[in-house]
């Protein structure tokens, strides 16, 4: 008896494992077919994503206009380089070139800080016309001041 138990035992497991490996693979199968949908769906859903940051950045930039300008030294034709020109509010910055020019995108309404050593810090609130002039006065100093030190000796 014991000898057809064995001869009956490897029967059977063999025709499960005949059923065991096709139903494994059809398992398998869903399994990558959800993977592969879940990746998918992850796909589509970066690629709105990105498509709405695009349309946010296209918005802000069709809001901003391009202003020109250049800046004067203490009411006169002397351009002045090296000046900082700040959107308030942003870290929006340029510097005015050599000739005193520069360019800076902003919003309209927004407001433009200059500043530069030995001036007074100006703001102007920006309008539609895209092209700047500005003044920059000198910041009024009372004359020169000598500082000296003095030791005693012993």
């Amino acid at each position: 008896m014991k000898l057809k138990m064995t001869l009956a035992i490897p029967e059977l497991q063999e025709q499960n494992t005949k059923w065991i490996i096709p139903f494994v693979l059809i398992i398998a199968f869903f399994g990558l077919g959800i993977q592969a949908t879940k990746a998918q769906e992850k796909m589509q859903a970066e690629q709105k994503i990105n498509q709405l940051q695009e349309n946010i950045k296209t918005k802000a930039s069709n809001d901003t206009i391009e202003y020109k300008g250049i800046v004067y030294y203490n009411n006169s034709n002397e351009p002045l380089p090296g000046v900082e020109i700040i959107v308030k509010g942003t870290k929006t910055v340029t510097i005015s070139d050599i000739n005193g020019e520069f360019t800076i995108r902003a919003k309209k309404r927004n407001v433009l800080i200059f500043k530069y050593i030995s001036c007074e810090i100006k703001e102007l609130k920006l309008k539609k016309k895209p092209t700047i002039i500005v003044n920059l006065d000198k910041i009024p100093t009372p004359g020169v001041v000598v500082i000296t030190k003095y030791e005693e000796e012993d």
